[in-house]
C-alpha cells in the first residue's frame, strides 16, 4: 500500500477497455485514492456491441454496470453509474 494516498481524484477516460487485467488496474487505482476520493471512469459501454473495430483499436471489452462493479475492488462504493449517450446506441 503507498505510503501517501496522493490523488483526491483518478480519471480513466476511454483508457480501461484497452487494459487486459482491468481487475488489477482498479486495485491499483483504489490504493493511491485518498479516503472520500474518487475513481471516474468513462468507458465504450455494452459488451454486446463489441465489434471487429473495437479489437483493432486494442480493446479487451466494453463495460456495463455489472462487469463494472465485478471489476471494482471491494473498497470501493459506487456513487453513480449511469450510460451516456444512449441515443447513439440506435445508429
Amino acid at each position: 500500500m503507498p505510503e501517501n494516498r496522493s490523488a483526491d481524484t483518478i480519471l480513466y477516460l476511454d483508457v480501461l477497455g484497452h487494459i487486459e487485467d482491468d481487475d488489477a488496474e482498479l486495485r491499483l487505482a483504489a490504493r493511491y485514492l485518498r479516503k472520500g476520493g474518487h475513481l471516474i471512469v468513462l468507458a465504450p459501454a455494452h459488451q454486446f456491441l463489441y465489434s471487429p473495430f473495437d479489437g483493432a483499436i486494442g480493446h479487451f471489452r466494453r463495460h456495463c454496470r455489472r462487469s463494472l462493479r465485478a471489476a471494482a475492488p471491494p473498497e470501493l462504493s459506487f456513487v453513480l453509474l449511469r450510460y451516456l449517450d444512449s441515443a447513439g446506441l440506435m445508429a
